[in-house]
């Protein structure tokens, strides 16, 4: 008789161990695909908006320089001097994202900006892709943006992307998504103009992948909307040498700005 009781305890115990982690991870469910926005919230949000920009990048630099000096003399000589060229391919995507629950007067919004980089070839760094998100409407009662992020490893490694607000439904240090940078001299900065956010991914060759984001308070039923401005490297080539290397060559870039908005 002891030991049924010993065994319905035993069962019991498993059995709410079993619902309480099915609860938990039923509070980090999303209504949309987790695949799009890879954002540990607890709120359910959907999708309300969304884009894709597809832009190839050349860069030229940094120089590589080989000096030759013969043995036992002052007399040195320039064997090899060309910038090193990098090529690939930057894809991003946009996601605006509503909480559906309302909060007191207000509503919620999250701009989920991803970029991933495919195609890289070459030895040179890839430059500097720049990325700037800019809020066009209607009023904001409050915003915040994720921070930058530092590789700090030579290594592929993935970083986690924090946020912190003082509202409620995003606890301070968040994880909101993560990056994977290969080098580590490659970082993303953050900096403002105004009211807009400007990230700046160093290393464009030695980035795999990153996410930047913004959340917006706004009034209730107000649709926010955004202006996304990339601008990447498309430098051109103006002299090469014997073996084809690139020895002098023009700065230039590509800028393509894309406006979205917000419905539901």
């Amino acid at each position: 008789m002891l030991r049924n009781t010993r065994a319905k305890v035993s069962v019991a115990v498993v059995l709410g161990t079993l619902l309480l982690a099915v609860l938990v991870l039923q509070v980090f469910v999303f209504r949309s695909s987790p695949s799009v926005a890879d954002v540990p919230y607890s709120q359910n949000v959907q999708a309300v908006g969304e884009a894709k920009y597809v832009q190839s990048w050349t860069s030229y630099g940094p120089r590589y320089v080989v000096n030759f000096c013969e043995p036992r003399s002052a007399f040195c000589a320039v064997v090899e001097n060309y910038s090193k060229a990098s090529r690939g391919t930057a894809t991003v995507r946009l996601t605006t994202f509503k909480v559906t629950e309302r909060i007191r007067a207000y509503d919620y919004y999250l701009l989920d900006f991803d970029v991933t980089t495919s195609w890289r070839s070459g030895t040179g760094d890839g430059g500097t892709g720049t990325f700037k998100i800019r809020s066009t409407g209607p009023k904001l009662y409050d915003r915040n943006d994720s921070k930058a992020i530092d590789a700090q490893r030579a290594s592929c490694t993935t970083v986690a992307v924090e946020m912190s607000t003082p509202w409620p439904l995003i606890a301070a240090g968040t994880t909101v998504g993560h990056a994977t940078m290969c080098d580590k001299s490659a970082d993303l900065t953050r900096s403002y103009s105004g009211s807009d956010a400007i990230y700046e991914g160093r290393m464009l060759a030695s980035i795999r992948h990153l996410t930047m984001q913004r959340w917006v308070k706004v009034a209730h039923g107000s649709r926010p909307s955004f202006a996304l401005t990339v601008t990447l490297p498309r430098d051109t080539c103006t002299n090469s040498d014997a073996q084809g290397h690139c020895t002098r060559f023009s700065a230039g870039s590509t800028t393509k700005s894309i406006n979205l908005g917000t419905t539901g």
